[in-house]
């Protein structure tokens, strides 16, 4: 779980989906947390190519394993900056390499540790 930096919003990993390999990603589900507002589902999709960069990136081995935890991890870290940022968060939400590589401070901020703590 991740208190978003706005402070009133909690990112809840709830699990992972099944299957998603025909989408060519690996699904986190996580839950928003708001006081006094219903909680809201979203599915963070991290797609194959954006994983392998990512591994690249941070010196890993692009296996499942990897991207489970990459999902969950860059998925929360996702949903962080989109509260943080007033943006909108969809019921479902695709990370690409081409989204990553337009957004160098994001990328900057996945290489941190901080992200990939439990």
């Amino acid at each position: 779980m991740v208190t978003a930096p706005d402070a009133e919003t909690t990112v809840r990993f709830e699990g992972y989906g099944s299957g998603d390999e025909i989408w060519g990603a690996t699904q986190a589900n996580f839950v928003l947390v708001r006081p006094g507002q219903n909680a809201r589902e979203t599915a963070v999709f991290l797609n194959d190519p954006a994983a392998a960069h990512l591994a690249d990136l941070l010196g890993e081995q692009d296996t499942e394993e990897f991207r489970a935890r990459a999902a969950r991890h860059v998925g929360a870290g996702w949903l962080e900056r989109l509260i943080q940022g007033g943006r909108r968060v969809d019921a479902v939400i695709v990370l690409s390499r081409a989204l990553l590589e337009r957004d160098p401070a994001f990328v900057a901020e996945v290489k941190r540790p901080r992200l990939w703590q439990e």
